[in-house]
């Protein structure tokens, strides 16, 4: 049997390569065979899965995460890069799918790292902080087309949206 065990900030991820796993945590119990994985935290076992090819890729220098939570994703960086790295409170349960090496300089993987989870990244004491990517934009207003019985048609206002630009 190969797996990885990996240290979580409130909790484990138990991840299965070759043969399978039987995980307990506290009432909850499953068993994972090649490609499953699990997190085991304050929400109970959640399940997933990962490519089995990938369960100690960090080995090489490369991450791989399936659809996994970017808090779990920012545990797995800051232990690959050998800086803290936090998630802001609106990022925390989106999910990434992806993988990156992290063999790259370090001024190098903050840029690559921000295009590919779609977030800012800010430096926060001696390390980083995923911040959601906010748009250039803070409203956006549309009128839409409406096309009437008669053929007509007229642009309008949401009829449900009070609010109007000056």
């Amino acid at each position: 049997t190969v797996f990885d065990v990996t240290r979580l900030q409130d909790g484990a991820r138990v991840s299965v390569s070759e043969g399978s796993v039987q995980v307990d945590a506290g009432s909850a119990r499953t068993v994972l065979n090649p490609g499953d994985s699990v997190v085991s935290g304050l929400r109970g076992l959640e399940r997933g899965s990962v490519a089995p090819e990938d369960v100690d890729s960090w080995r090489e220098g490369r991450l791989s995460w399936n659809d996994e939570r970017m808090t779990v994703v920012a545990q797995d960086l800051g232990r690959a890069l050998n800086r803290p790295v936090t998630v802001a409170p609106g990022l925390a349960d989106r999910r990434f799918s992806g993988s990156l090496t992290t063999t790259a300089p370090t001024a190098d993987q903050k840029s690559r790292l921000e295009l590919l989870l779609g977030v800012t990244i800010t430096e926060a004491g001696e390390g980083w902080r995923l911040d959601l990517e906010l748009p250039e934009i803070l409203r956006l207003e549309y009128k839409p087309e409406v096309e009437h019985r008669d053929g007509g048609t007229e642009h309008v206002c949401d009829p449900d949206n009070p609010k109007r630009a000056p």
